[in-house]
């Protein structure tokens, strides 16, 4: 996939990267403790760790995801015409330049038309525990952060 440009999301769950900040990651996690209303707004969470996740954010382009448009090309002559299609062949250059061509394309179509994705993917990520200090988002200081793992 071809990066775009890289940022960080944040997860409570370790799997659902939605939060922009680590202060609603905590705040999720908080909620995700299983304290009643009454506990909660008793504020028996203070003092309470919990982990959440940090991760790089890798945005892709739309051209991202045509893998080799030349294989399609050749598997589709082939469906159609049948064994005369075998012989339909180019050189590794050529085909480089069919796939970069394409991808081009298909980015200034996203670009023009406003397509380009706006979901991403997760590279590296780490845990990173904090302990709750008080009873409002921010209310945390940070007690580990681990190293970075993954690509």
């Amino acid at each position: 996939m071809e990066k775009k440009e890289t940022n960080t999301a944040f997860s409570a769950d370790q799997e659902n990267y939605s939060c922009s900040t680590l202060a609603e990651a905590v705040e999720e996690a908080v909620q995700q403790l299983g304290l009643s209303n009454e506990e909660m707004q008793a504020g028996e969470y203070i003092g309470e760790e919990v982990v959440v996740s940090e991760g790089e954010k890798i945005e892709c382009k739309a051209s991202s995801f045509v893998l080799h448009i030349s294989d399609d090309l050749k598997e589709a002559a082939c469906d159609e015409c049948g064994e005369y299609a075998d012989c339909w062949d180019w050189s590794k250059e050529d085909e480089a330049k069919l796939n970069e061509a394409v991808k081009a394309a298909i980015d200034k179509w996203a670009d023009e038309t406003n397509n380009q994705p706006t979901f991403w993917n997760i590279g590296r990520v780490r845990d990173i525990t904090c302990k709750i200090t008080g009873q409002t988002q921010g209310d945390f200081e940070v007690v580990r952060k681990d190293e970075w793992i993954g690509h």
